[in-house]
């Protein structure tokens, strides 16, 4: 359940950034101000944040399912999360 929670949410965010990417790409072919690209800007810095806002919370929920003996384990894991979500090693995978 909390595995497919989270991959709903951030499929729900991804499709907005690509929705909002779309908006922000498309005004190359209009004269729009550069404030309407800002805020575009930074309705996307939101989103980014939103994302590991969800990924965050994502893993602590996973920690409070942890066993005593697998924090250890847990702890592990959070120092190869950085690599995890980075979007060049996702591709690879």
């Amino acid at each position: 359940i909390l595995i497919k929670n989270h991959q709903d949410k951030i499929e729900l965010t991804e499709k907005k950034i690509a929705e909002i990417k779309n908006i922000l790409y498309s005004t190359l072919n209009d004269d729009v101000t550069r404030e309407f690209k800002d805020t575009l800007i930074s309705e996307l810095s939101g989103f980014q944040s939103k994302i590991e806002d969800i990924h965050y919370e994502h893993f602590r929920d996973i920690k409070m399912l942890c066993k005593p003996e697998q924090i250890s384990l847990f702890k592990d894991l959070t120092t190869e999360l950085t690599d995890y979500f980075s979007p060049k090693i996702r591709r690879k995978r």
